[in-house]
């Protein structure tokens, strides 16, 4: 299962796109359900391409995509059901998994959303809920999963892969930022990276850099540069298309990471796979799999002075630049390419299925007798409201009446 917000990029989109191609080429079946606002650019590809697909729009009671799904599912037959990170294929599982086939869903991030999903379908009480297998993105993640995980649950670190480059060019100062991601600030504090790029530019003569992406906060970063005056320095790359990242990428030396949490981010490794030496908070989740400091990268510990100084260190050591790309590269060629995720991949899948029960039907309830609603599974979790919260609204509504009535006529 994906999500598509018409042409929005997210690291999750991105490495599934791949994934997909990288799957196929391996001789394997794949099917593509789309939950869509606006517009489905990926899965369009993807049908174009041969792939088989469906999609549905986005934002429905959870009552009425679920049969959507399990009707899907019924028509393609598949060995194995990915949700993924999405809460509504969550739900969906545990019909597919009663009809003999193993579902697996993703803790791709660090954040409450991730961890409602896991409460919901991977905790040791979550009964018939509980998914066969989560894969996790980092190890780091797994870890804390595994505390207190379903005793019907398995778990697998496989984090996204990126393709590996065989020849990138070699890194020399000046300094040549990059930040790839969403322009937004809930997670990666893009404010305060921009901020963090002018001032380095500002002070490190030579110092240049982009920031590639799209997100709500395009606007006030562009407003941020220009109000910095670094527009002829730092530079807004837009949307770009996930096979062409790693091109956008080749002539920058450095890429920014200040996000307050991550999972292990795709656009991390895409950049160490060519060469660039990442710069980044040490903030939970995965980054820590990635850079080692002052191995394969920095750390640094604020998005001001101690990011200033990391990039100042670099642009004055063009031997510690090379050596820290050199190590970012093969830390991506040893653990982290998509070859080695596909083959992940293939060990989980197949380990899941040697335990799956006998194949039967997949029935489709007529009624969806769900768990309760867990508040942090915003955004995809939507329920009508009970009778008990539909006479409640009626009597506020009518209370309201009441009192502006009494209002007027004092």
């Amino acid at each position: 299962m994906i999500y598509e917000n018409g042409h929005q990029i997210s690291g999750p989109i991105v490495n599934q796109s791949r994934l997909f191609y990288a799957l196929r080429d391996h001789g394997h079946d794949i099917q593509i359900l789309c939950l869509f606002h606006d517009s489905s650019p990926i899965h369009d590809s993807c049908r174009e391409n041969g792939f088989s697909t469906s999609r549905f729009p986005a934002g429905k009671y959870t009552h009425e995509t679920l049969p959507w799904i399990l009707e899907a599912i019924k028509v393609f037959e598949p060995d194995v059901f990915i949700s993924d990170w999405i809460a509504l294929g969550g739900f969906a599982a545990r019909w597919i998994r009663s009809a003999g086939i193993p579902t697996i869903g993703g803790l791709r991030s660090d954040d409450g959303y991730f961890w409602a999903m896991m409460q919901t379908f991977a905790r040791y009480d979550s009964g018939p809920w509980a998914l066969s297998g989560v894969f996790c993105v980092s190890r780091e993640l797994e870890s804390k999963l595994t505390k207190n995980i379903s005793l019907h649950t398995r778990t697998s670190f496989i984090p996204s892969g990126v393709p590996f480059p065989k020849v990138v060019p070699k890194k020399n100062p000046p300094i040549r930022m990059a930040y790839i991601g969403r322009i937004e600030n809930r997670q990666k504090q893009i404010l305060e990276t921009a901020s963090a790029m002018c001032m380095a530019a500002l002070e490190i003569p030579g110092t240049t850099g982009v920031l590639i992406g799209n997100g709500p906060e395009e606007g006030s970063v562009r407003n941020l540069i220009k109000k910095k005056g670094c527009q002829n320095i730092i530079q807004m790359g837009g949307l770009v298309a996930p096979g062409d990242i790693q091109e956008q990428l080749s002539d920058a030396n450095v890429i920014v990471l200040l996000s307050d949490y991550e999972g292990t981010p795709g656009a991390l490794m895409d950049g160490m796979a060519c060469g660039l030496v990442p710069v980044c908070m040490n903030s939970p989740g995965g980054i820590r799999g990635l850079v080692e400091n002052n191995k394969t990268g920095l750390f640094v510990k604020d998005r001001g002075n101690s990011f200033l100084e990391a990039i100042r260190s670099l642009d004055g050591s063009p031997d510690t630049l090379q050596r820290l790309s050199r190590n970012a590269r093969e830390h991506i060629r040893s653990d982290f390419t998509l070859e080695q995720t596909v083959t992940r991949w293939e060990q989980f899948c197949n380990s899941l299925l040697v335990d799956a029960g006998p194949r039967k039907p997949i029935k489709i309830p007529r009624h969806f007798h769900l768990p309760k609603q867990h508040p942090n599974m915003f955004g995809f979790d939507f329920r009508p409201p009970s009778k008990l919260d539909y006479l409640k609204g009626r009597c506020r509504v009518a209370l309201g009446a009441i009192k502006r009535t009494l209002f007027c006529r004092n």
